[in-house]
């Protein structure tokens, strides 16, 4: 394939030239699936002493996976999906041929699959998460036909929620509903592995059964076996206890009265927090549950350790904490609040999001931890939006800050990138501006690509001359630059993505660096990624947008300024400038202003305008 490029004759005069393509347009545009070998540590679990088959349609899969080189997991999150299919990989393929097809995109496609694959080799494609689109009806088709033609094989990992519509169909005879191993087999193997002569002798507790005769999944499972490593001697009965989230305990514990357990559940938000902070978020969640509280009840109230030590809550340097000071037990107070009372979460999130903007900094992101925490826990994109909502005014760097970890998260990633891609097509420049600046940080130096496919959406919505799209371009830039340049050049080549390219590019060249990366100062794998026939194409196109106008004014004078500071190389830019400029010098008019011979060759501008009126003088 060829990639159309643009050169500059002796006159000025742009023409088009095919160059090799150095990188497929789409990828930055319509989405990707990302090709990422799968490290042989994550096949620990698929070890023969370790892996436990599965009941029902299992003793088939791995003969159907050979025979039509499709097959489908679809399963709940936590029974193990992915290690089954790892499993069923490794034993047609072997450790070292096996990677993971990690999808990009809005509505699956056929186009967007990876030609770069390997014949022989094997393919785990989790396609877990809905997406905003419903794929074209023969997709699932597509997919067999995709691995049958590519000689793959390949394993999907999906949900019933996920795996849903007409697109599903004609796959039916390689498409398996996956359950859960046995959880004691599969907790005896895993301590076995870890060190534990006889896991079994542990087991056989009576007080394990509760958990067992539940049918726990496979994650839960592998909860349970860290819990008993950490622990080793503990009781079986407060293993259990911390298993089941301290529930049987919370329940017997939970103090009376709304005054103690506002201070309860306050704590849970703010484990550690202040004094301060905590009675003052209990006062906030009495009167938003209509509780009436004048200055006079306050005042003959008990005084503040009597009403802490009522709730069982003790206050020393570090902050107001749990007497208990069990583990994780803040975090199971929190999932009991929302489960038990689920009926008055409207009201209770009303409540938590209102203090993330009204205490300290320290204390409001303990509380946006333990609001994400339960975003995660639930899959509440309610109180999601709402945390987001509270959080991008004056208090957008918490929101930031808890983004990313989401979006960087193995198990909730894939939602909250999912979440950032919607918000990025917002018209709410706050949700814009959020997800701009947290495509670059730490999520773009991580993600490059899904963090640009994002400030595409971004770009095109960014008002020109966004200053947070121009520190998050650059900041990118500086750790992918060649990627940042890939991306810039793939939407100024599509009609419908040309703005994005424009303002991305106005936004990089707006800052020194950025303009030293554009004009080619500094090493970039591509040369034809940068230069003078790239920036002209660029700055054209930039002249079309008549409300880019004055941001593309400002560049130019920083330009200007970098050349004659040294930053940016004075001829080379002067010969961009002058050919960029040439065609609003048309009128021959403007050679009976000036002498040729007479410019002052030290101005910037003066040699620009000597530059961009060459065709006059030589053709007047």
């Amino acid at each position: 394939m060829t990639d159309i490029g643009m050169n500059i004759d002796h006159q000025g005069n742009l023409y088009l030239a095919q160059r090799d393509q150095i990188f497929n347009t789409s990828h930055y545009v319509d989405g990707f699936v990302q090709t990422d070998p799968i490290a042989p540590t994550k096949f620990a679990a698929c070890a023969k002493e370790r892996f436990v088959p599965r009941a029902g349609e299992w003793a088939t899969a791995r003969s159907r996976l050979e025979a039509n080189r499709l097959l489908v997991l679809r399963g709940e999150r936590g029974t193990g999906r992915q290690t089954a299919a790892l499993w069923l990989l490794e034993q047609l393929c072997g450790i070292g041929r096996i990677s993971a097809l990690n999808p990009e995109w809005t509505r699956p496609r056929k186009q967007l699959l990876p030609n770069s694959v390997r014949s022989g080799e094997g393919y785990l494609l989790d396609m877990s998460e809905p997406t905003e689109e419903q794929a074209a009806d023969d997709f699932a088709k597509e997919l067999q036909q995709y691995a049958e033609n590519k000689n793959i094989y390949l394993v999907v990992t999906t949900t019933a929620a996920a795996w849903s519509g007409a697109w599903t169909a004609g796959v039916d005879d390689v498409t398996l509903d996956l359950t859960s191993p046995s959880a004691q087999q599969l907790v005896a193997n895993e301590l076995r592995e870890g060190g534990f002569v006889d896991p079994m002798s542990i087991l056989v507790d009576h007080r394990f059964s509760e958990v067992f005769d539940s049918n726990p999944t496979a994650a839960d499972a592998c909860r349970l076996v860290e819990i008993i490593r950490r622990r080793p001697g503990a009781d079986a009965g407060d293993i259990v206890a911390e298993y089941t989230d301290w529930r049987g305990l919370i329940d017997q514990e939970i103090p009376d009265g709304l005054g103690s357990r506002a201070l309860w559940w306050s704590c849970a938000f703010c484990n550690g927090g202040s004094q301060t902070s905590i009675l003052g978020m209990a006062e906030a969640l009495r009167k938003q549950l209509g509780e009436s509280r004048s200055a006079l009840d306050v005042l003959t109230d008990l005084p503040t350790t009597r009403r802490l030590a009522a709730a069982e809550l003790e206050s020393r340097d570090r902050g107001v904490t749990f007497k208990s000071g069990r583990p994780g037990f803040a975090a199971a107070v929190r999932r009991h609040l929302w489960e038990e009372y689920n009926d008055q979460t409207g009201s209770l999130t009303e409540w938590i999001v209102g203090q993330v903007s009204a205490l300290p900094t320290e204390d409001a992101k303990r509380v946006v931890d333990g609001v994400f925490d339960l975003v995660v826990n639930f899959q509440d994109d309610l109180l999601l939006r709402k945390l987001r909502d509270a959080l991008v005014g004056q208090r957008r760097s918490l929101a930031v800050e808890a983004f990313t970890k989401g979006a960087l998260d193995q198990r909730f990633g894939p939602h909250m990138r999912a979440c950032l891609n919607a918000w990025a097509k917002s018209t709410s420049s706050s949700d814009v501006d959020l997800v701009t600046e947290i495509c670059g940080g730490e999520f773009g130096e991580m993600m490059p690509e899904r963090a640009l496919v994002r400030l595409r959406h971004t770009a095109q919505r960014s008002i020109p001359g966004s200053a947070i799209l121009a520190r998050s371009l650059s900041r990118l830039a500086e750790v992918q630059p060649t990627k940042t340049l890939q991306a810039i050049a793939a939407w100024m080549k599509e009609p419908a993505a040309e703005i994005s390219g424009v303002r991305a590019f106005l936004a990089l060249a707006s800052e020194k660096e950025g303009a030293r990366l554009l004009s080619g100062q500094l090493a970039v794998q591509s040369e034809s990624l940068v230069g003078t026939d790239v920036l002209v194409g660029y700055f054209r196109t930039a002249l079309r947008y008549p409300d880019c106008e004055p941001v593309l004014n400002v560049v130019l004078e920083r330009w200007a300024d970098y050349a004659e500071e040294g930053a940016l190389d004075w001829e080379a830019t002067v010969q961009t400038f002058g050919v960029v400029l040439a065609p609003r010098l048309k009128d021959n008019i403007l050679q009976r202003f000036f002498v040729p011979d007479r410019f002052d060759d030290k101005n910037f501008w003066a040699g620009v305008l000597a530059k961009a009126t060459e065709p006059l003088w030589n053709h007047g």
